[in-house]
């Protein structure tokens, strides 16, 4: 699933805890990840956050691919 998910643009970041949001959905958002290589910062306009193995984020505006793999715009730091 990961080279999949990664052939699509889409950077998976496993065992990460996110340690702080910054910002406002809609606006700026900056989410700071702690990976075991240090601090990750990932900045966008809109937070998704998922949990669970059904994502129910049907009608909020996220674009859908031929695989139905729903994708954003992350702009990492």
């Amino acid at each position: 699933m990961h080279r999949n998910l990664a052939a699509e643009g889409i950077e998976v970041l496993p065992v990460a805890q996110p340690v702080q949001v910054q910002g406002l959905s809609g606006d700026a958002v900056t989410v700071t990840m702690g990976t075991a290589a240090g601090d990750r910062y990932i900045e966008g306009s809109d937070l998704l956050v998922a949990v669970g193995r059904v994502a129910n984020s049907a009608g909020i505006g996220l674009e859908e691919n031929r695989r139905g793999v729903r994708r954003t715009r992350v702009h990492p730091r």
